[in-house]
């Protein structure tokens, strides 16, 4: 290069850096994070800033996994600190090597560090390394796995507060500029293991593609910003159409209005960018649309949630945040269990109000009494079947009370005996005691339950 290449190379670089940086609203007076493993990429990233005069904070997270080396890579980004009076902050990790899925565990570790570091305030934002070639690798990984569109897309120069100044870069020009500038930098030996699924893209998918288009790497970036751009419009749209169809009714439910979904065109998008975050997946939301023309109360459940047909929307239920056992108190003369409410009362309730049951007791028994979900293996006397024995599952079936509610449905239970299920079963024990005072413990259920 002549001279004059040499310094359009450099400030095209640095003018990049500094547009990005600038476009986000970083500050140079304010601490900026760069995550620094003491390889190349994150070392010029350094560089650049430091060139650009931002206030820099070096962040270093050493899992001691390549002994040695890992000591090293400390040492290197420490050194370059030294060098430009910037401070360094570092963290030791253990992990035990036998460990499967050891880079996705560091990853993890990593990232829950940084966030406290963000919280804390001790960095504006962090940024890191990735470059070009990154995000094309990043991308074929996503497309060879099956990822969902936004994964296709590789990775996302802005997300949230960690950002990647570099992806407009090759891994050539951020090793040419580390030659010019004279930066040292460590090698992980790691990275040419092809042991790594990365690895093998790297070095053995992408110069395939090289072969066949020489611009590839070059290429393809451009494409995936057109992309993400393009896919902001769609998500901007699918985000009206969501606020017409889903509603949340509280921190456990959601419904989904499946008239108006009906109606779009592009119903299975909109379906599948609501229950795909709850952990549904392809084949399920084909069977959850099929479903709208043919029986209802179809359940379908993920790990986190639970989601049931009725006429005309779908429900929605977390699954993993309803309580299990609670104990009565009196003087607070109501509990919330579930999605159920109690409260205590003298007078006797309204029968003629479907959404409230209630039970006569002495005040005596909710000293004792306990509300908790069923269990296996739960049986009651039923007043009803006069004092026969029956299993509180066979109840459930008998009224239609699926899965889908059974799970957090309360029982009244004293001295190990279930005295009363709301709304469905009394127990003869309650029907058969002489109550000179009597208190109502009463419970009302939400209005889109049952």
């Amino acid at each position: 290069m002549r001279p004059s290449q040499i310094l359009n190379f450099e400030e095209r670089i640095l003018n990049g850096v500094e547009g990005f940086l600038t476009n986000l609203g970083c500050d140079r007076n304010k601490s900026l994070g760069i995550a620094c493993s003491g390889g190349v990429d994150s070392l010029v990233l350094a560089e650049l800033c430091h060139r650009l005069g931002f206030s820099l904070v070096l962040i270093h997270a050493n899992f001691h996994l390549r002994g040695d080396d890992s000591n090293l890579d400390q040492a290197c980004v420490e050194n370059f600190g030294l060098k430009h009076g910037i401070p360094v902050i570092s963290k030791d990790f253990f992990i035990q090597k036998e460990k499967k899925n050891i880079q996705q565990i560091a990853r993890s570790l990593r990232y829950e560090w940084w966030d406290d570091l963000l919280k804390e305030g001790r960095v504006l934002f962090i940024a890191t390394g990735h470059h070009g070639q990154d995000l094309v690798e990043t991308s074929l990984l996503y497309w060879a796995r099956g990822g969902n569109f936004m994964n296709l897309l590789g990775i996302q120069a802005v997300r949230d507060r960690y950002i990647r100044p570099l992806l407009a870069f090759t891994k050539a020009e951020i090793l040419e500029l580390a030659t010019r500038w004279q930066v040292y930098f460590r090698e992980d030996k790691s990275n040419f293991d092809d042991d790594y699924l990365r690895n093998k893209v790297r070095h053995h998918l992408i110069p395939e593609l090289q072969k066949i288009n020489p611009n590839y790497i070059s290429n393809i970036p451009n494409h995936l910003k057109i992309a993400a751009d393009h896919n902001r419009i769609i998500q901007d749209t699918l985000a009206i159409n969501i606020d017409s169809v889903y509603t949340k009714l509280n921190d456990r439910y959601a419904k989904i209005d499946t008239k108006k979904l009906s109606q779009f065109a592009w119903a299975r998008s909109i379906l599948w960018n609501i229950i795909e975050p709850l952990g549904y997946n392809t084949t399920q939301l084909d069977e959850i649309l099929s479903s709208f023309t043919t029986k209802f109360k179809n359940i379908y459940l993920s790990f986190t949630h639970a989601l049931m047909i009725l006429k005309g929307e779908i429900l929605i239920k977390k699954k993993d945040d309803f309580i299990k056992e609670l104990p009565f108190t009196i003087q607070a003369n109501y509990l919330d269990f579930n999605d159920f409410h109690f409260s205590i009362s003298n007078e006797k309730p309204d029968t003629k109000d479907s959404s409230l049951d209630f039970i006569a007791v002495e005040e005596t028994f909710l000293e004792q009494a306990v509300i908790r979900t069923f269990k296996a293996g739960d049986k009651m006397k039923s007043a009803r079947l006069k004092g026969a024995s029956v299993k509180i599952s066979n109840l459930f079936i008998n009224h239609k009370i699926n899965n889908f509610y059974k799970e957090d449905w309360p029982l009244i239970e004293c001295e190990q005996n279930i005295i009363w299920i709301p709304f469905l079963e009394h127990s003869i024990l309650a029907k058969s005691k002489t109550i000179s005072k009597p208190v109502y413990l009463i419970c009302e259920r939400l209005a889109y339950i049952f």
